[in-house]
């Protein structure tokens, strides 16, 4: 029988533009054409096609299919089996993953774009008592982290939140957020000796604070990641403010050296 390309694509549930390209590629052979140049397709056409449409439903590239059609079925079948297997696996390996984080994002009631593994935290932090720069300082933290955060700078967020109940009620952190409030509350025509004031008062309490950290949580956070939130702090903040961060980064740098 002859099948024009439409009458082909139909049968075999296609449209002719794909039918086109796999001739194109090679898939299908060189059909004959009628004295008005119009294609005509026969019955090992429509069988080929259709071993072309099962191949792709299964996985495989159109790559792989012109591997697998040029053999014969009892030569490719096992070894294109095994692949397909193997690859399948895979995916369902990476969309279990896929449904543990939409799991722990709906468990957490934390927005799509919040790191797993911080937002329930973020969540508290949404929740409690603090001020709307606090909070979004909070979610500019964890963002910062996720992106360019080292294993060290992961596990100090990781302490920070896992312990930030407890640590609230140190004296050495109270200290910190009590300056926290002073430096918001710094005018931006503060004087010399406000500023200055305002420095050494936060060194001595990062001193302190050092302490509460135990054995393998860093300090600080790695340079790279300092120099961000540093920017992204500046940002929101005076220029009287600005200066009292820079002296005591300067002084945290050097040791607890006062300008």
């Amino acid at each position: 029988m002859d099948l024009t390309i439409g009458e082909l694509a139909r049968m075999v549930g296609l449209t002719p533009r794909t039918v086109r390209y796999y001739e194109s590629i090679g898939l299908l052979p060189e059909p004959d054409r009628t004295w008005g140049n119009y294609r005509l397709y026969c019955e090992e056409d429509v069988i080929r096609l259709t071993r072309v449409k099962r191949l792709t439903a299964m996985g495989l590239s159109l790559e792989q299919v012109a591997d697998v059609i040029g053999r014969p079925v009892d030569e490719s079948s096992e070894e294109v089996l095994t692949e397909l297997n193997r690859r399948l696996q895979s995916e369902i390996r990476v969309a279990r993953e896929r449904q543990k984080a939409i799991d722990r994002i709906r468990g957490t009631g934390a927005t799509i774009d919040a790191e797993p593994e911080f937002a329930a935290r973020l969540v508290k932090q949404e929740q409690a008592e603090l001020t709307e720069f606090e909070r979004d300082y909070s979610r500019v933290l964890v963002d910062a982290v996720t992106a360019l955060g080292s294993d060290s700078d992961r596990a100090r967020l990781e302490w920070l939140f896992a312990h930030g109940d407890a640590l609230s009620t140190l004296p050495e952190f109270q200290a910190l957020n009590s300056l926290d409030k002073d430096l918001a509350a710094l005018p931006d025509d503060a004087t010399e000796e406000e500023i200055e004031k305002l420095a050494d008062a936060y060194i001595t309490a990062h001193e302190a604070a050092d302490q509460a950290f135990p054995p393998g949580i860093a300090r600080t956070w790695s340079p790279r990641l300092a120099d961000v939130l540093d920017a992204l702090l500046d940002n929101r903040l005076s220029d009287a403010q600005v200066e009292v961060q820079r002296r005591v980064r300067t002084a945290r740098r050097d040791g607890g050296a006062r300008h």
